[in-house]
């Protein structure tokens, strides 16, 4: 096996600046996000030109932190579905405790798609609304999900993912203006196997009501 080189390269996401070591096959690297645990860029691998999203985890000094992000290592190598974002690589830098994880890139959230313009044809309710495909779109984007999340339950892995909301579900338009779906951030997720899982674990505002009451 090859040995990996890294590069390092600093990256401003909202007002802080942050570090990133990677391995020197990734370039043209651009900012997507930060999120609770992470910040997330997008890259192309050199080797093949593939654009890739890269997730830079918080660095592995907390157990609970560490727990989290190995579990969703564990179930992404574990898992295969086209409704469920794939891992292709996953690296330490050198002198370094931040893990990354590379996935396959997809072009937007959910949530991205709700916060459009309300004029912008690809805002989420404008595209249910549409007269002309709205139920199409509607029965698609479900299918999908609902596909991704009966793979995860299913006998042999019975996963509960735990944390569905639209900042965790991506979507890609084809050419041809079909959409594609994958549920994405495993961190949470919890193999079933006859335990009784915490209330607490899913974003407040996307628990199930039972939960809630």
């Amino acid at each position: 096996m090859s040995r990996r080189s890294f590069i390092s390269y600093e990256f401003s996401f909202k007002h802080e600046t942050v570090k990133l070591t990677v391995d020197n096959k990734y370039g043209d690297l651009r900012t997507i996000k930060k999120r609770t645990h992470a910040h997330i860029v997008k890259a192309v691998n050199k080797n093949n030109q593939n654009v890739v999203a890269m997730k830079k985890t918080q660095q592995l000094n907390d157990p609970d932190d560490a727990r989290r992000i190995y579990r969703e290592c564990v179930l992404l190598r574990t898992i295969q579905h086209k409704n469920l974002i794939t891992l292709l690589d996953t690296f330490i830098p050198a002198d370094s405790n931040d893990l990354y994880l590379v996935s396959e890139s997809m072009e937007v959230s959910m949530r991205e798609l709700l916060r459009l313009p309300s004029t912008d044809p690809r805002n989420l309710k404008n595209m249910v609304w549409n007269p002309n495909n709205g139920d199409h779109f509607t029965a698609n984007v479900m299918f999908q999900m609902f596909r991704g999340l009966q793979y995860l339950h299913q006998d042999k892995l019975e996963f509960i993912h735990q944390d569905i909301k639209p900042e965790n579900i991506l979507l890609k338009q084809s050419t041809e203006g079909n959409w594609l779906l994958k549920i994405c951030d495993l961190g949470l997720a919890e193999q079933l196997m006859g335990k009784n899982l915490t209330n607490y674990m899913t974003t407040y505002s996307y628990r199930a009501p039972e939960v809630i009451i």
